[in-house]
């Protein structure tokens, strides 16, 4: 099974404070309310391309191979990959394969030799005995005599189709578990926020002074992801699209993103985050930019509706 292990939210966080203006420690006045709708940043995540390297399996790589075995043009004349179709092993997978046997067989022979390197360079034991060849058999005959018999015989055509099915059929990523360390956030004013929410017990359509989280994901990467984080021992429990093609993905409040008081103390004093992940779309043309250092960047926001009545002393 090929799976992908994306560390889309790697290690401890870059950045997680609480912004100046928000700086509720020095307010000195008693019994006031600050206003009805407060917004102020949690964090923010930066994952680089050497991050996204450091995984059981290279992302860029994956997809460099799955290049090999996708037809140059895609069936439909469409732009992507449809990676949940693929993972269903039915139609739309066979639609893919008959489109690159086809096209090893072109006389330019350009996708032909690449299936050969590749084959060559991970499969090779696969294709020694059909090919009669032996186990040291040097790399060029392998291909040549390879490029020869593909063309010549269907059933050394079927065992290349065998090896994509194999390949593009188990393109997926585990579930991933990583840990966000406390956040830098005084207690103070964890408190604050923390004494003027609704408690969960109030019906929805009731609460008048809440706590969400929200924000915007910018991913660089050719993927189209729908990501659903899941934090250990909150109500935190939603789901995010990333568009490959879109700039800015936002992670918009909903029922999922609310947070209780129990909530917030748990992520300012650290929490573990599941996120299963499905790959949606890949889309060949876009290609990766390992040139540039940050690949995805994820920025987490509090709003704070309904006032912020303050005591202090």
């Amino acid at each position: 099974m090929r799976k992908l292990y994306l560390l889309l939210l790697l290690g401890a966080l870059n950045a997680a404070c609480i912004d100046r203006d928000y700086d509720l420690t020095e307010i000195h006045t008693d019994n006031i309310t600050l206003g009805e709708e407060m917004r102020f940043p949690l964090a923010t995540i930066r994952v680089t391309m050497q991050e996204l390297r450091q995984g059981l399996l290279d992302v860029e790589e994956v997809f460099s191979e799955a290049d090999d075995w996708l037809p140059s043009t895609l069936p439909g004349g469409v732009d992507y990959v449809d990676i949940v179709a693929l993972n269903e092993h039915g139609t739309y997978l066979d639609a893919l394969l008959d489109a690159l046997i086809a096209e090893m067989q072109q006389p330019d022979g350009r996708k032909l030799s690449a299936v050969a390197d590749r084959i060559c360079a991970q499969y090779k034991y696969r294709f020694l005995a059909q090919l009669s060849l032996p186990s040291n058999v040097p790399d060029e005959l392998f291909k040549s005599t390879f490029k020869t018999e593909f063309l010549r015989r269907q059933d050394v055509r079927e065992s290349a189709r065998q090896v994509a099915r194999d390949y593009l059929g188990d393109i997926r990523i585990e579930q991933m578990t990583y840990k966000i360390d406390r956040v830098q956030v005084t207690n103070q004013v964890v408190k604050m926020l923390s004494d003027n929410l609704d408690p969960e017990s109030v019906p929805a359509g009731q609460r008048t002074s809440t706590l969400h989280l929200y924000g915007e994901i910018r991913s660089k990467l050719p993927l189209s992801l729908t990501l659903e984080p899941v934090f250990s021992s909150t109500r935190l429990d939603f789901t995010v699209a990333v568009d490959a093609k879109k700039a800015v993905n936002p992670i918009a409040e909903s029922d999922g993103t609310q947070l209780f008081r129990e909530d917030l103390e748990q992520i300012i004093s650290g929490v573990e985050v599941r996120i299963p992940i499905t790959l949606e779309r890949y889309y060949p043309a876009l290609g990766f930019r390992p040139e540039e250092q940050e690949q995805i960047a994820i920025d987490l926001k509090l709003v704070k509706r309904g006032g912020l009545k303050l005591d202090i002393q």
